[in-house]
């Protein structure tokens, strides 16, 4: 009989050893006014936040955005400077690299309408007219191939009455 006790008295205290256990690991429901549901996929509302909660919440919001700001906002300054400084060292660089094609382009051009390839010159200097169109110089030198070559060729007769309608 005492063996049935004493076995009756260990299978209860494993018993509650088990449930001691169970009650200790066993995790606290925190209420959450959002919850993701598993059936669908989606956020499901449970609960309605008491007016403190979103008052905290609010308050809580505006200051972890303020902190980013404050973080962050040198930041954002530098990097604007220095995509400003960048957008004008691009611009400065193409000006450069317009101009001294356009003046190579204007020297080959005198250079090959001396040497009377008049044909070569008048590409030279549409090439020259495409960078800078307001280029007075470009445009008379335009006439003058033209008008050479329209002597020569009926074709360029039309291009020059074209180039005198856009420029005059």
């Amino acid at each position: 009989m005492f063996d049935l006790l004493e076995l009756d008295y260990e299978i209860r205290r494993k018993r509650d050893s088990r449930n001691l256990k169970r009650k200790l690991y066993k995790s606290k429901k925190v209420p959450l006014f959002f919850r993701f549901s598993k059936q669908f996929g989606a956020l499901k509302l449970y609960g309605i936040p008491k007016k403190n909660d979103i008052l905290i919440g609010l308050i809580t919001l505006l200051l972890v955005l303020s902190s980013i700001l404050v973080v962050f906002g040198p930041i954002i300054t530098d990097f604007m400077e220095y995509s400003n400084e960048l957008a004008e060292q691009k611009i400065a660089s193409r000006k450069y690299k317009n101009q001294t094609a356009f003046n190579f382009l204007m020297n080959t051009g005198k250079k090959r309408l001396v040497d009377g390839r008049i044909n070569e010159a008048y590409k030279e200097f549409r090439l020259a007219y495409a960078i800078y169109p307001e280029n007075k110089e470009v445009n008379t030198l335009i006439i003058e191939t033209l008008s050479i070559l329209c002597e020569r060729e009926a074709k360029y007769c039309l291009e020059l009455d074209k180039f005198l309608s856009i420029n005059i």
